[in-house]
């Protein structure tokens, strides 16, 4: 085991910290992480609560983050508790509580990009937007076409969120 003995103080009493049970801690706090780090659109039916929220989260770099801890808070109230329900949820359902989004722009822009993951325009809509979202599908967006942050990517045929 890697540890370090720490002097305490004047009373020459010594405490022992043990580096090999923390870094198992970390590492176990980043292969969680890492799970989440991947949000693939074509299987947001299965997708969990956390893996929702990181999905909002990262819409329009971050433009949604304000809302997340409602959501989060909202999916729980009204027993959503997976992806396949996002492409229900309706503007209405936004302005009222539990969620309470006031904001008419955003709640209509969630619900656009909700109906994406259900209707197969997610896969093409890139998480970080620089236009509008549209209706009918016509999204005028810059899409950073892989380079960079945030970039979509395919693996195996799907399209990967990072």
């Amino acid at each position: 085991a890697l540890s370090i003995v720490k002097q305490n103080g004047n009373n020459g009493g010594k405490e022992e910290i043990d580096f090999t049970a923390n870094v198992a801690k970390l590492q176990s706090a980043i292969d969680q992480l890492m799970q989440f780090k991947h949000v693939d659109v074509l299987q947001y039916k299965t997708w969990t609560l956390d893996q929702m929220v990181l999905w909002i989260s990262q819409i329009e770099n971050g433009r949604f983050c304000k809302y997340v801890e409602v959501l989060k808070s909202g999916f729980i109230a009204t027993h959503i508790d997976n992806g396949a329900e996002l492409p229900d949820i309706n503007s209405l359902m936004l302005k009222k509580p539990p969620f309470n989004i006031q904001n008419g722009k955003d709640r209509d822009d969630l619900v656009k990009y909700f109906t994406s993951l259900s209707n197969g325009n997610a896969q093409n809509m890139e998480l970080e937007y620089s236009g509008t979202v549209n209706e009918g599908g016509n999204n005028n967006v810059n899409v950073n076409n892989g380079e960079g942050e945030g970039a979509a990517e395919t693996a195996g045929g799907n399209m990967v969120y990072m």
